[in-house]
């Protein structure tokens, strides 16, 4: 199976240009001319998995030890993300290099009204709008692939 259009692209594992990420995504799809529901679906997976890359993936760094660390990512402290759309299916990968790091609280899926949860949705969230997620994690990073499989009645995409 031929792909009829793929982008990979690195940029800091940062809020603002994972926004400019996504912007570029939502462009991409809309251009394949995919169902909006579609283009909805997958920029909210993959926001989904690109904020958890840049929040689970990088440690904080720290230029001197008396001083708090910063957010701000260093050059190393990538996000990779990939996109093939085919007749058949659009698959995004969202790749860091990085070490996972676990929440900073055990409060997860559970919440009460005066202490609500911060983490533990989003694999929920990214398998809400996709049809597969999956998540492979060794010594080199971690890697969300996200795959929505096209119905036989939408648009094809554009191949000029």
């Amino acid at each position: 199976m031929s792909a009829t259009y793929y982008e990979r692209e690195r940029f800091l594992a940062d809020p603002a240009r994972a926004r400019d990420a996504l912007e570029q995504l939502r462009r991409s799809l809309r251009t394949a001319r995919l169902p909006e529901s579609t283009v909805h679906a997958v920029v909210v997976a993959a926001n989904e998995a690109l904020h958890n890359a840049a929040t689970h993936a990088y440690k904080p760094r720290s230029d001197h030890e008396d001083h708090e660390p910063s957010h701000e990512p260093r050059r190393d402290q990538v996000v990779e993300l990939t996109v093939l759309i085919d007749p058949d299916q659009v698959l995004v990968a969202v790749t860091d290099f990085g070490q996972w790091r676990g929440p900073e609280n055990s409060l997860l899926e559970h919440e009460t009204p005066d202490l609500p949860a911060k983490n533990g949705r989003g694999i929920t969230v990214m398998s809400a709008h996709v049809d597969e997620v999956a998540i492979h994690r060794d010594t080199r990073g971690t890697t969300v692939l996200l795959r929505s499989i096209r119905s036989a009645e939408a648009p094809r995409p554009d191949t000029r």
